[in-house]
């Protein structure tokens, strides 16, 4: 079987991926970038997400959603401190995300955290 470059990013992330909150700023064992939360997570038919993400003071990093095959569906440009992203549940072209398990993504190139999320819609 043939992967993307993502999924193949996925994979080897699976290992960070949690549902807890990254290392924070402030801490003496900070990380590059981190995800504090999603919220809410699963997220609703016709609701959004909120992610809480940051970046250390001098770097850029780039949040990503993937979906369960390692295709980009969005992505924002992020600059340093704490971003609040609301993602609709929409990929980049404006159509709705079927239901399923989703994977939020921040990276600055040498560092990347990613979080497993949910999107449940009614049938």
């Amino acid at each position: 079987m043939l992967y993307t470059s993502a999924a193949i990013l996925i994979l080897s992330c699976l290992s960070l991926m949690s549902c807890e909150p990254a290392t924070k700023p402030d801490s003496p064992t900070a990380a590059e970038c981190w995800l504090e939360k999603l919220e809410p997570n699963p997220m609703p038919e016709g609701g959004s997400c909120e992610i809480v993400c940051g970046v250390k003071d001098g770097l850029q990093a780039r949040l990503t959603i993937l979906n369960s095959v390692g295709q980009e569906l969005r992505d924002w440009n992020l600059t340093a401190g704490t971003s609040f992203v609301n993602w609709d549940g929409r990929d980049r072209h404006g159509n709705i995300c079927a239901s399923g398990m989703y994977y939020c993504l921040i990276s600055t190139g040498s560092h990347s955290i990613s979080l497993k999320m949910l999107v449940a819609r009614a049938k």
